[in-house]
């Protein structure tokens, strides 16, 4: 994730150099969280005397902050990633689920990496090329998220989808 995206999911707003945004970590009411982005990192500052570690957590809970250092390779432990994949197959992007819950969204970055969160790319329906390949007068079920289109086209055979985020999400 980078500083613009967590700001903006906690309607923060631009001052100087620097985003200011409720903090997640305590009941705030006056913007209190710093947020800084140098050289690629992003920096946090609760002005109200959070620990760094109490606001990366919250933000976790929020999906907000993916902590890359958690597992093999830099990555963190992910009990299912799910791809999102383009007309051709090709992957777009993925949402990986968390222990804790949480589904952050990364893209490829070109070089055999990820990038944290979706940016400009190209939000498709879960299963894109199974639906494609769906006969038009068949029935597909849009359900709550990719764990349940899985488990619905696994028992029954059916067509199925949902959104990246789950439900209410577009």
């Amino acid at each position: 994730m980078n500083a613009s995206t967590i700001a903006n999911a906690l309607s923060g707003r631009h001052v100087g150099n620097e985003w200011r945004c409720l903090c997640p970590a305590h009941d705030d009411h006056d913007p209190s969280l710093s947020i800084i982005e140098r050289d690629g990192k992003v920096l946090l500052t609760c002005r109200a005397g959070c620990e760094q570690n109490a606001v990366i957590k919250a933000l976790q809970r929020r999906g907000l902050w993916v902590n890359r250092d958690n597992g093999p390779n830099g990555s963190q432990h992910f009990l299912a990633i799910y791809d999102y994949r383009d007309e051709g197959g090709e992957v777009l992007y993925q949402v990986c689920r968390t222990p804790d819950k949480s589904f952050p969204q990364r893209r490829p970055d070109g070089n055999g990496g990820w990038t944290w969160g979706l940016g400009a790319v190209r939000r498709v329906p879960y299963r894109l090329p199974e639906l494609i390949s769906t006969p038009v007068d068949e029935l597909v079920y849009i359900v709550e998220g990719e764990k349940d289109a899985i488990n619905l086209n696994r028992a029954f055979g059916v067509a199925t989808t949902c959104s990246p985020g789950g439900r209410g999400q577009t």
